[in-house]
């Protein structure tokens, strides 16, 4: 029988292949994505998400464990979009895989009130 420790990191495990996989695609066909060096803080329990640059701007590279939540993620980050307090949606790609901006620092309320 698995333990749920080993059943977590199977799963980071396979985020990280399948992710690695789509993001490194992302970025070498398109120049102007490129993946940080420092992943410090990138790390996620249930998707996989690797800091990087989109034109020089910080963002995050955001693959989903499941369809469902990379759509409810997108639905989420589209409805609020005019609000200003969400990331921006930079782009959706395939079913899985999302780029979106990346708030700088550790306190969200003080990375809102700087737009």
């Amino acid at each position: 029988m698995t333990t749920h420790a080993e059943h977590i990191h199977e799963h980071r495990q396979k985020m990280k292949d399948e992710g690695g996989v789509a993001i490194a695609k992302r970025v070498s066909a398109h120049p102007e994505f490129e993946m940080d060096a420092d992943q410090s803080g990138s790390a996620s329990t249930t998707n996989y998400v690797i800091f990087g640059r989109y034109n020089k701007e910080p963002v995050v590279f955001k693959y989903f464990c499941q369809d469902e939540r990379r759509a409810r993620e997108v639905y989420g980050l589209v409805h609020w979009a005019p609000t200003g307090i969400v990331s921006r949606l930079y782009h959706d790609e395939g079913q899985r895989l999302i780029v979106i901006e990346r708030f700088l620092g550790s306190f969200f309320a003080r990375a809102v009130a700087v737009r």
